[in-house]
């Protein structure tokens, strides 16, 4: 994957420990100090909290974008976003999109305060019953070898494993997934956007 010289450093700070004012940080290291009781390492992934990702500074943008595509307003895509992601200014950056966003301005939705609700998902009775699998991208400005990311995640505990590939394919969801069960075990039911990388035999 790209490398991020943000996460590297955060990456590197974590490790070695906070010093007791922001005085002495790097500058892209300053932004996370307010929150670095709740931050940890996990191979090479950083996380706030038990399960939401720092994405990569490349990779903000089109998240933001997937989690806006069916235009459902700031409130609803930040939500989207906050249950799996965060970044120092991540709800800056909806507020930034969707302000230029023209079918949200044509359809006001930025100022509404009543979006239409959604169907709710039947929680499992424990973790690994239920899990999710879904492709986000591509990310045009990310190099060739992780143009794509494909997630899993718990239904019940949210918990997200992530892989970057150059292009989906069955054989690569089928190694991704195959690496998963290894450790966790295979779940009782896998939901899918039905795609064709999903659904061959």
């Amino acid at each position: 994957p790209e490398p991020c010289p943000e996460l590297d450093a955060l990456r590197a700070q974590i490790k070695g420990g906070w010093p007791k004012t922001a005085k002495s940080l790097p500058p892209v290291v300053k932004a996370y100090f307010a929150v670095r009781d709740e931050l940890s390492v996990q191979d090479v992934k950083v996380f706030r909290g038990p399960h939401r990702l720092i994405v990569p500074v490349a990779l903000r943008y089109q998240l933001v974008t997937l989690a806006h595509e069916t235009h459902q307003g700031v409130v609803r895509t930040k939500q989207r976003l906050r249950d799996l992601y965060w970044w120092p200014g991540m709800d800056s950056c909806v507020e930034d999109f969707i302000s230029t966003c023209t079918t949200c301005r044509s359809h006001d939705k930025t100022a509404r305060t009543y979006p239409a609700p959604l169907q709710p998902v039947p929680l499992p009775d424990g973790p690994w019953q239920k899990v999710g699998i879904d492709v986000v991208g591509p990310f045009e400005m990310a190099t060739w070898d992780c143009r794509y990311a494909v997630t899993l995640t718990d239904y019940y505990t949210k918990w997200p494993e992530v892989a970057f590939m150059p292009t989906v394919t069955t054989a690569a969801v089928t190694a991704f997934l195959t690496s998963i069960f290894s450790r966790f075990g295979n779940p009782t039911e896998i939901v899918s956007d039905n795609g064709t990388q999903f659904t061959s035999k």
